[in-house]
């Protein structure tokens, strides 16, 4: 919980004018154990999770695992 709040706070603190905001390895793990749970609740709905299958397959490439595009 104390890990997900510091991520929240460092994306709200995020400078628009940045390219990108630099993340660490557990930041990413952290990520998309978030984006994996919210893509089981969209299909456990019946929702489509194409957007979230995009930014899962963003933050696992390897050029950009230190880096996350907003």
């Amino acid at each position: 919980m104390e890990e997900t709040k510091a991520l929240l706070k460092k994306v709200s603190e995020y400078d628009l004018a940045q390219k990108r905001l630099q993340i660490t390895a557990g930041e990413q793990r952290q990520i998309r154990k978030a984006l994996n749970r919210l893509r089981s609740k969209y299909l456990a709905a019946g929702r489509y999770s194409d957007g979230i299958d995009k930014i899962i397959i963003q933050v696992a490439k390897p050029n950009t695992t230190r880096h996350m595009f907003w």
